[in-house]
């Protein structure tokens, strides 16, 4: 059972009053703190002047997280629980990984690094399929939780959140996310791409009709949204192009591109984004681009607070937020 004082730090929602939202809600979301802290970490840069009223706030989540970490726990989208969603661990270890950073005490900078290590590896036991095949998961590996079971979640369109918002916003050797290039991350975006053409005609009719792109979703087996039978997020659709973007910007600061890549946009059907793939850092801004296509395509009369349609060419955008944070898409 949680004390009033900790569940203070997890509750999802609060109101203008400063008491925490009274109503039924998925509880508890242990991404809230390191939400928390990174955003009070982020603005005291920006603002210098509010830095002594700002780290005082961050500390305390930071502190919480020093000694609560494997902790049952929602996922992003508020549904299912699980004790080690990748999600939660990535944004947890950067957040300790960042108050380490900024910091002035030697005391709590030891502490936050000795937290990230007690804790292992971002990825650690988030790595599936075959040798040369390998790609990220949402929930572990190995050992799941029932609800990971039940709604088979280990592919979910927040593995695309996670690459994008979940690497230390400093430079660190603390904590290490894949490069964007990086195989992993490449058959990660395969496998998603996968799972949500076969699950989303509207992508098999896009295709057909040689709109480039593609939409993705939560996950398989979700049941909200249109006719209980799950949408594209234009959310999550977006954040691919972002990271296809992050990739080119990697390009070209001299990297290179692993030929898992190439799988990607070749082996499917129609070459649905980029034909001629060299991994240059034009050919990742022509896929990202493709993306954006293919959401824009379905935008009529600008944008409105709903994910587009699995079978319907319906212009919709579904907004998220997580723990009471909006989660930005740099576009």
């Amino acid at each position: 059972m949680l004390r009033c004082c900790q569940e203070a730090y997890l509750e999802p929602k609060w109101t203008f009053d400063g008491e925490p939202y009274k109503g039924g809600w998925c509880r508890p979301q242990t991404d809230g703190p390191p939400l928390r802290a990174r955003l009070l970490m982020k603005a005291a840069k920006v603002f210098p002047n509010l830095k002594e009223r700002l780290w005082p706030l961050a500390k305390k989540d930071l502190d919480w997280l020093v000694d609560n970490f494997a902790m049952n726990s929602c996922d992003l989208w508020e549904e299912t629980r699980d004790d080690d969603f990748v999600w939660n661990r990535v944004v947890q270890l950067s957040a300790l990984a960042e108050g380490a950073d900024f910091t002035e005490n030697p005391n709590d900078k030891q502490r936050y690094l000795d937290a990230i290590q007690q804790k292992g590896e971002p990825l650690a036991n988030h790595i599936a399929g075959e040798s040369g095949e390998e790609y990220i998961t949402n929930c572990p590996a190995s050992n799941m939780g029932e609800d990971c079971v039940r709604y088979d979640k280990q592919l979910d369109g927040v593995l695309i959140l996670t690459l994008i918002h979940g690497h230390p916003m400093v430079a660190t050797d603390a904590v290490k996310l894949p490069s964007f290039l990086d195989a992993k991350v490449a058959n990660t975006v395969k496998q998603l791409c996968l799972v949500f053409c076969k699950s989303y005609p509207i992508n098999t009719q896009d295709t057909d009709a040689k709109v480039p792109g593609v939409l993705l979703g939560r996950y398989e087996l979700d049941h909200f949204g249109h006719q209980s039978q799950g949408n594209p997020w234009v959310l999550i659709t977006a954040s691919l192009a972002n990271l296809l973007y992050k990739a080119a910007a990697e390009v070209s600061q001299g990297g290179k591109a692993d030929p898992a890549w190439a799988n990607v946009f070749q082996n499917s059907k129609g070459d649905w984004w980029h034909s001629g793939w060299t991994g240059s850092a034009k050919d990742f801004i022509a896929a990202g681009d493709g993306v954006l296509k293919r959401l824009r395509h379905h935008m009529k009369d600008g944008m409105h607070l709903y994910a587009a349609r699995r079978e319907e060419c319906v212009a919709m955008l579904f907004f998220f937020s997580a723990g009471g944070y909006m989660i930005s898409v740099e576009l």
